[in-house]
């Protein structure tokens, strides 16, 4: 049995708009990190994701318009909060558009980038919150993480990244104070 710290990504394939720089950024700070394709080899699909979740510590639930349709997602939302799993939904998108999202996690514990235009800042941003609420430190810079953005410093990215109290280098001002 493993010490290391578990995540499942909870996604519509659809939409899958910062998943796999999250998958990456985790297990870079230690995490196994579980997502569909690589987990489902042969067999029925259900029993496997379902034990998955069941085993995991925290289920990130990426919240787009696409997901919120996907009975597949909803279907792993729920298995999830049957288990007791730590769930943290990103909300993406607007969640006026999203049912769902809108009514199971708008007073629970997530990260929300629905405001953000630009994917540098909601990157940082999902970065920063992730640290707080997951009590973890990303090290290094978005573009080792293979995250790539020409203007990250336009003046819509810093006064994004400052309404989320994220410094140009992606660490939090709470952090800077502790």
């Amino acid at each position: 049995m493993s010490d290391r710290k578990t995540a499942f990504l909870t996604y519509a394939r659809r939409d899958s708009r910062y998943v796999f720089w999250v998958r990456k950024a985790l297990q870079v700070v230690g995490f196994d990190v579980a997502i569909d394709f690589e987990i489902v080899k042969v067999g029925n699909v259900w029993t496997t994701l379902a034990k998955a979740i069941k085993s995991t510590d925290y289920q990130l639930i990426f919240c787009t318009e696409s997901a919120n349709a996907s009975e597949a997602v909803i279907g792993e939302c729920e298995h999830g909060k049957r288990h007791g799993i730590k769930q943290i939904a990103i909300i993406i998108d607007d969640l006026r558009h999203m049912d769902y999202f809108s009514i199971r996690y708008s007073h629970s514990n997530f990260i929300s980038v629905s405001q953000l235009k630009e994917a540098g800042p909601a990157t940082l941003a999902i970065k920063s919150e992730l640290e707080r609420v997951m009590g973890i430190k990303i090290p290094g810079s978005l573009s080792e993480f293979g995250y790539k953005h020409s203007n990250l410093h336009s003046k819509h990215a810093e006064a994004a990244l400052t309404e989320w109290g994220v410094e140009g280098g992606g660490q939090s001002k709470a952090e800077d104070a502790a």
